[in-house]
């Protein structure tokens, strides 16, 4: 084996400290501060499928560079500890943002959670809106089944 091949891993992760993000083009971008204030730009944001989010500034996470390369550098975690819920029971999911909007599912329940407003879009013909201590329906067609009270 060469040496070259012997010390082809050396270097090739590093702790990463968030400064910007280019969410733009069709992979997002980030530029990251690794060990002693080296700046890594361009590296690319490792997301799962169906998932995409633009974290904070000073989120931490993983330089990983392929090859050892600089230029070659996929960034993955980059969670914030200050925003990231704690205390969740084992195998409960949260998708959260940093103003503490969430949506919780654990234990057969989907909880969701906005300090303000929240709304549900079904097609091109229905919405319905949580606006406070206000919910809005706008259908073509609304059906209540069983027995309805109304109490205002």
């Amino acid at each position: 084996m060469s040496a070259s091949h012997r010390n082809s891993g050396a270097g090739q992760h590093s702790r990463a400290i968030l400064s910007k993000v280019d969410d733009s083009g069709p992979q997002q971008l980030v530029e990251v501060r690794g060990l002693s204030g080296q700046t890594i730009g361009e590296a690319v944001r490792a997301q799962h499928f169906g998932l995409t989010s633009h974290p904070p500034k000073g989120a931490e996470g993983v330089a990983m560079m392929l090859g050892g390369g600089a230029d070659r550098v996929h960034a993955l975690g980059l969670e914030h500890p200050q925003y990231r819920p704690r205390r969740l029971p084992e195998g409960a999911t949260r998708l959260y943002d940093k103003d503490g909007n969430h949506v919780h599912i654990d234990n057969g329940t989907i909880r969701v959670q906005h300090a303000s407003r929240i709304l549900l879009k079904v097609g091109d013909n229905v919405t319905v809106t949580i606006n406070g201590d206000t919910v809005t329906i706008d259908a073509p067609h609304i059906k209540l089944n069983g027995l309805v009270d109304i109490n205002g």
